[in-house]
Parts: structure tokens; C-alpha cells; sequence
């Protein structure tokens, strides 16, 4: 929520009580949940980001190769009967909810030893209150081999050390580069809401929800079947206007996930 230290740290100007209630207003905004237009609202964004789901599940992607003018070339294989997630979900016992609001993204988990090529990151990361900006990763066969970072190498690779999962990456987001929160041309220093401005990958651990048949599973037989664990689950920024996202199906078909940062799912 909030607070005064958040607003001067975005440069919100005035009394304190005017800078909360400012950013507040933002918040709401990009929450979807005032200020904006019927089209865009919770409720339509929610049926949305479900249809993208299912449009992205119904493919049964193989891989996704990630390519952009600013040096990001990364193939990304998908595990088989990986789930692709997003917006409101069910609990077990038919409770549906939102575990992240905002949300813009639909999100699965890598093959994570199946990953290959360099990303280029596309906004500061703000790790345990310390600024990694400008930096990349180059990947073989899953693993990180390489980092750079202009600022914060140290931080970055404190967190790439973690153990030997957070070589790996745990995450794969699509995000539309013209959401919102993007459009707001806006550093929050919170991963919520930055994580929602552009697709992102992240370090560390996957989430078992992303694959079929999964419950029970040990954490031995989930990686047998492609999913990374690590004691950290680190976002990082790759959106870009200029990116685009090709898919390939298992039945060898390529499609255009994303043009120019625009998602056409």
C-alpha cells in the first residue's frame, strides 16, 4: 500500500497526505480497478488473460525462441505437459482468487535445462533493496554461464549463487509491452508491480501448478519431468517494444506469440 517513503522515492510532490492519495490514484489505475475504460477493467482484463491461457495450452508449445534488437536471442524449451497460468485461479476446494493484483501476465515453467542463448535484461532489478541494472545472462543446456551487469554485479551474483537451482531458470512470463503499468513509464522499485510491465523470466524455483499430473510429486521426479528447485524465485525485466516471440508446436509448427511487443494470443 502506499506509504510516504514509496511516493518520494517515485517523486511524488506536495504534502504527505497528497502524495499517498496520488499514488494511490496510480495504484488503482493500474490495478484496473479505477480510472480506466470499461474495456479494460478487472473483471474484462480477468476473461482476457483465460482466453490467452487457453489459447497458449491449446497450442502444446515446444519451445519459444525470444529475439530483439537490443541483443536478446534465447530458444526456451517448454516441458510436455507444461500448463500455462494467469489471472484468477481455483483452490482445491473451488475458492477462486487472484494471488498477484496487479496482474498482466500468463505464466509456465521452462524445460529447465533446456534453455540457450543470451537476454539482455530490459529494466532495473531491485534485489533485497539493491539496484542490478543493465545486465544479462547467457545460457547452455539450461545453465547460467555468463552474467554482465553495468551496476550491482556483486548483488547479482550473490543471487545466481544462491545454490546450484538458481542457475536455472523456475519461470517464463508473457506480458504485453503496452500494459498499463509499462505505458506508465514508471521504475516502482516493487517487483509486483515492475514484474507486470513486460515479460520476464525468472531464477530459481518453478512452480509445480505449471505442470500436468503434478501433485505429490517429489522434487526429484518434478525435475525428471523438467521443473528446476531452488530455495530463491528471482523475476528480471526482458519486455521490449521491439521484441518479438515466435512458437513452435510439437507437431512442428511455428507461431507468432509476440510482434514488436505486442502478444497475438
Amino acid at each position: 500500500v502506499p506509504t510516504v517513503l514509496w511516493a518520494d522515492l517515485l517523486g511524488y510532490e506536495g504534502t504527505d497526505e497528497e502524495k499517498i492519495n496520488q499514488l494511490w490514484e496510480t495504484l488503482l489505475k493500474l490495478c484496473r480497478i479505477e480510472g480506466v475504460e470499461l474495456k479494460d477493467t478487472y473483471r474484462h482484463h480477468m476473461a482476457k488473460l483465460r482466453h490467452r491461457c487457453e489459447a497458449l495450452n491449446k497450442l502444446d508449445l515446444k519451445s519459444l525462441r525470444y529475439t530483439c534488437e537490443n541483443g536478446t536471442d534465447l530458444l526456451l524449451e517448454l516441458p510436455e505437459g507444461h500448463i500455462w497460468l494467469g489471472g484468477e485461479e481455483s483452490s482445491k476446494d473451488g475458492t477462486i482468487f487472484n494471488a498477484n493484483i496487479p496482474t498482466e501476465e500468463v505464466f509456465s515453467a521452462p524445460q529447465y535445462n533446456g534453455v540457450n542463448g543470451v537476454v539482455h535484461c530490459t529494466k532495473p532489478l531491485i534485489y533485497h533493496g539493491n539496484t542490478i541494472s543493465d545486465f544479462s545472462f547467457t545460457f547452455k543446456d539450461g545453465k547460467i554461464v555468463e552474467y554482465t551487469a553495468k551496476e550491482g554485479y556483486e548483488v547479482l551474483k550473490e543471487l545466481v549463487e544462491t545454490d546450484e537451482g538458481s542457475h536455472y531458470l523456475g519461470e517464463v512470463a508473457l506480458v504485453d509491452h503496452f500494459s498499463p503499468i509499462s505505458q506508465s513509464n514508471q521504475i516502482f522499485y516493487e517487483t509486483l508491480f515492475d514484474e507486470n510491465a513486460s515479460c520476464h523470466l525468472a531464477i530459481g524455483a518453478s512452480y509445480p501448478t505449471c505442470l500436468k499430473n503434478s501433485d505429490g510429486l517429489s522434487e526429484e521426479e518434478l525435475k525428471e519431468r523438467g521443473l528446476n528447485h531452488s530455495l530463491t524465485h528471482v523475476d528480471f525485466m526482458i519486455g521490449h517494444e521491439r521484441m518479438n516471440i515466435k512458437g513452435y508446436t510439437r507437431d512442428g509448427q511455428a507461431v507468432d506469440i509476440m510482434i514488436d511487443g505486442r502478444l497475438q494470443v
